[in-house]
């Protein structure tokens, strides 16, 4: 594996794998003991329609300054169809939230106006990604 970066601030896969082993060696295991299963370790977005859609309204829109990535955890019983796999129940995910510049800050979409509302009530918050574990098969299982 290359030290290479792909794009400009990104990290190497030297760096991820450090970072990562870091949340496996302590937020993980205590996660993990709190649960009583196995967490989640990486969510996978397929690049489907739902994560085409997503960006490319965000990238459309030259108000969106970013993207806020939100620690999630699904509850221990679906709540009105969310997660759609029950393997999911208690599993740490993440959701995917446009931001706009606000009062000197970047707040989420829904906290700025009514014409904000409206975007991500049509853009959403991603949240489709393949929580690793329990399914298989999102990366190399090996790297675990």
């Amino acid at each position: 594996m290359s030290n290479k970066q792909f794009f400009s601030g990104g990290i190497t896969y030297e760096e991820l794998k450090m970072l990562n082993d870091n949340f496996k060696k302590s937020k993980r295991y205590v996660l993990r003991k709190h649960s009583g299963k196995e967490e989640t370790n990486a969510i996978w977005f397929e690049r489907d329609d739902a994560f085409m859609d997503f960006f490319a309204k965000v990238l459309a829109n030259p108000t969106i300054t970013g993207v806020r990535i939100y620690l999630c955890e699904y509850a221990d019983k679906p709540q009105d169809g969310i997660p759609k796999d029950d393997r999911y129940l208690k599993q740490l995910t993440v959701a995917l939230v446009p931001t706009i510049l606000g009062k000197g800050r970047q707040d989420d979409l829904p906290v700025v106006s009514t014409e904000a509302e409206k975007f991500i009530l049509a853009a959403g918050a991603l949240n489709n990604g393949q929580l690793c574990p329990p399914d298989t098969g999102c990366y190399n299982e090996s790297s675990q």
